[in-house]
């Protein structure tokens, strides 16, 4: 079974999700400057998001800006959204 949930395209509300995955995914609408709200938490990095490496500095430096850290080994291309949000940290 493919655990990816049409490769990141979910039917749920943005109500059902957490203010922090809200916050991680405006982000990246933010700086693809593109509605990702049909996306969910199995969402990947870069091939379903689209993000490259300089988008995910942005997002990064976006996330340090408001006290909020990933490690490095958190970018990985085939890290999804729900990944990325496990590792954050304050």
């Amino acid at each position: 079974m493919d655990t990816r949930e049409g490769s990141g395209n979910g039917s749920r509300s943005d109500s059902e999700f957490s203010e922090e995955f809200l916050l991680l995914r405006g982000l990246f609408e933010e700086v693809l400057d593109r509605p990702l709200s049909d996306l969910d938490g199995h969402a990947r990095l870069v091939e379903d998001i689209g993000a490259d490496s300089l988008a995910m500095a942005e997002v990064c430096a976006a996330l340090e800006e408001r006290g909020l850290l990933v490690t490095d080994d958190a970018w990985a291309p085939e890290q999804t959204l729900g990944g990325l949000l496990a590792a954050v940290t304050r």
